[in-house]
């Protein structure tokens, strides 16, 4: 609050007398002038005073009903966890939690639960992949007195609103609030019940225990004398950039000020692999010495009716990254072995004395431009590399000469990196290789192909800038082991 100060710059007064006897009433006249400095005003009007806020995650997307204020939030610890560095202030030291119960003063004689504004990174939110089966719900909350002046909080619909901002500073939305009635003071919970909006307030860093469970001074208590607390809801989708979120509350008074307090929450950053040739690698009838590959595409076919339909060819090796940070690609092949399809031991090595293949290779290029079907395009991306079937273009493909069995190998052009990075929502081909050596014996070789994401943070949505791509997502599951076989016949070349 500013103190105004006024200064009287100049009092002149004149006074003026009749002198001498009279039988009428004695008369005084008094001149008065002032001058008041240029810009002055009233005394500010108070604003409502906002002692603390947090945000919780849903745990629970796969649940739509049984939460406590909104049926489709669950509370409790999960991912929705104090950052890893824990939370700081403004100035970068570390806080232990944001929402403390106050100092006793004369302003606040009490000590009630107080929070400095700028308090970073109190947070952490991880996005669902595929948003499957929906976007993340993020709850905000806020407790909060109306001023000293009596005239409590606005009635106007905005009177607590929230505003989320992304990484790189644009507004994100704009949330209106919701007030717990009195009476359900009770179902805020316990400093130790996670399962609360208290409890997981406290678990997950943001709240002091003491500042809710206190018995004469913190929220739990205050929530009964009339102290409101209010909440909202927002959603985080994996198209959405990962980062530093900064989400601002503002309060509006009766008496038409407004109060402000900020913090920022992180949204994690991650990868999510899927692999549209779950049925394995069948490089199919080799001949010893000479290498065969099977090439991969940038169709997403998956085992669907429709994409069977629609691509009803052999498939061929397509990733797609359904989380929200750039990656690369990694491959590790066991040895494969001739050995009636058993395969290799659990080390990946082929059993004594039985014959095996132990060099492949593998190339992945990410999309740079690319189609979801034969006749919808994609208008984002770089500018197109040398045209593939369909539409669909990709960026130069890297080469790994030799990848040797049991070694895991990141598939990336070390002198352009970027073209072997795959976006949030993007596609990538991915071409296999296999390298028999000469002389082996005939036979069914068998062996597993592990394909892995590297982090690759390259992306829009890595320097908090949102991607406005958008692939339909489809609720897939990440295979991190694929058999791979393959039969040699003497003498027959490789179809």
């Amino acid at each position: 609050m500013q103190t105004k100060f006024f200064r009287v710059l100049a009092i002149v007064g004149m006074l003026a007398l009749t002198i001498g006897p009279s039988t009428a009433a004695l008369a005084a006249d008094v001149t008065t002038s002032a001058t008041v400095a240029a810009g002055g005003s009233g005394p500010a009007a108070p604003t409502a005073r906002i002692e603390c806020k947090w945000e919780l995650a849903d745990v629970n997307s796969s649940l739509t009903t049984g939460g406590t204020f909104d049926p489709a939030i669950q509370y409790g610890q999960d991912n929705n966890a104090a950052a890893s560095a824990g939370p700081t202030l403004a100035d970068g030291s570390t806080a232990a939690t944001p929402c403390q119960l106050g100092a006793v003063t004369t302003a606040d004689p009490v000590g009630k639960p107080t929070q400095v504004p700028g308090a970073r990174h109190v947070t952490q939110i991880l996005p669902n992949a595929h948003d499957f089966p929906e976007q993340k719900r993020v709850q905000v909350w806020v407790a909060v007195d109306g001023p000293s002046d009596g005239s409590g909080i606005s009635t106007a619909t905005n009177a607590v609103n929230w505003d989320i901002y992304h990484p790189d500073g644009t507004l994100k939305i704009e949330v209106y609030g919701t007030r717990v009635p009195t009476a359900n003071c009770g179902l805020l919970g316990t400093a130790t019940n996670s399962q609360t909006v208290f409890g997981a307030a406290v678990t997950t860093g943001q709240v002091a225990a003491t500042a809710v469970s206190d018995p004469t001074r913190g929220l739990a208590y205050w929530c009964t004398q009339g102290k409101q607390f209010w909440f909202s809801s927002f959603r985080i989708s994996k198209h959405q950039p990962c980062g530093e979120y900064r989400v601002v509350v503002n309060v509006l008074a009766g008496n038409g000020t407004t109060a402000s307090l900020t913090n920022t929450l992180d949204v994690i950053c991650f990868t999510n692999l899927e692999l549209d040739f779950n049925g394995g690698v069948n490089y199919g009838t080799i001949t010893p010495g000479f290498s065969k590959v099977i090439p991969g595409d940038l169709k997403w076919e998956g085992t669907s009716p429709a994409n069977v339909a629609q691509d009803p060819g052999p498939v061929m090796a397509t990733v797609r990254n359904t989380g929200n940070s750039g990656m690369t690609i990694s491959v590790n092949f066991t040895e494969m072995c001739n050995n009636a399809g058993a395969g290799p031991l659990a080390s990946g090595l082929c059993p004594t004395g039985v014959d095996k293949i132990t060099s492949f290779d593998a190339c992945f290029a990410a999309a740079a431009t690319y189609t979801t079907t034969a006749s919808t395009a994609d208008p984002a991306g770089p500018a197109p590399y040398a045209g593939q079937a369909n539409g669909v273009t990709a960026q130069p493909l890297f080469s790994v000469n030799p990848i040797l069995a049991n070694t895991t190998t990141t598939v990336r052009d070390p002198e352009f990196p970027g073209n072997q990075t795959l976006c949030a929502n993007r596609l990538g081909k991915l071409d296999l290789s296999i390298k028999p050596s000469s002389g082996i014996a005939a036979g069914t070789y068998t062996g597993k192909l592990t394909v892995l994401s590297v982090a690759s943070p390259r992306c829009l949505t890595d320097f908090g800038h949102a991607d406005t791509t958008q692939v339909t997502d489809a609720a897939n599951p990440n295979y991190p082991g694929l058999p791979i076989g393959s039969g040699i016949q003497p003498g027959t070349a490789g179809a």
